[in-house]
């Protein structure tokens, strides 16, 4: 579970390491990323005791790491639905992916 938690927030906080290069790439500011993660980290916290209890442990931490899973290949691009080599997904897959990776999380540190 540690191990999952440090790689959710690698995949959220690497962004933030070179902001002036993710500018120039996205257009947008590293730290719109940044605030998109915790605020989808806040509300998965306040509804992780209910699915929690509803599902299991067990299942609650196998589906948050395939959501987390599928934030990271949607941030890191998916080859066949933006078929580039060597360039970042769009904006939008981006957000979708650092949401899906936020909503995960706490189910990793909370558990």
């Amino acid at each position: 579970l540690s191990m999952l938690a440090l790689l959710s927030d690698w995949t959220c906080f690497a962004t933030v390491a070179v902001p002036s290069e993710w500018m120039t790439l996205e257009g947008h500011d590293a730290a719109e990323l940044i605030d998109i993660f915790l605020a989808s980290n806040v509300v998965s916290c306040f509804l992780f005791t209910d699915i929690a209890a509803r599902l299991g442990l067990k299942k609650v931490v196998t589906g948050a790491a395939t959501m987390m899973a599928g934030g990271c290949l949607l941030r890191s691009g998916i080859p066949f639905v933006e078929p580039a080599i060597e360039v970042m997904p769009g904006y939008g897959w981006e957000v979708a992916g650092t949401i899906l990776v936020g909503m995960a999380q706490p189910f990793f540190q909370c558990t």
